[in-house]
């Protein structure tokens, strides 16, 4: 499984209609949604994907929904 935080920057602009993404890990999504959240970010959704390698694709919102996970 992997982990990822997506989120809009604190002036709610996203990149060009798709999330922002940062990679995270299962122990620290919490502390890091938590951070950026707490640095103004709006929008921050954690979410998992099981079996995807992530390269520097794209996800979109919708892919985001989907997987979200809860803090």
């Amino acid at each position: 499984m992997r982990y990822f935080l997506a989120y809009r920057e604190a002036n709610g602009r996203d990149f060009n209609g798709l999330p922002w993404v940062a990679t995270t890990t299962e122990d620290d999504y919490r502390s890091d949604a938590r951070h950026l959240l707490c640095g103004g970010y709006r929008d921050v959704i954690p979410f998992a994907v099981d079996g995807f390698r992530w390269d520097g694709d794209t996800f979109t919102w919708e892919d985001v929904f989907q997987n979200q996970i809860g803090l």
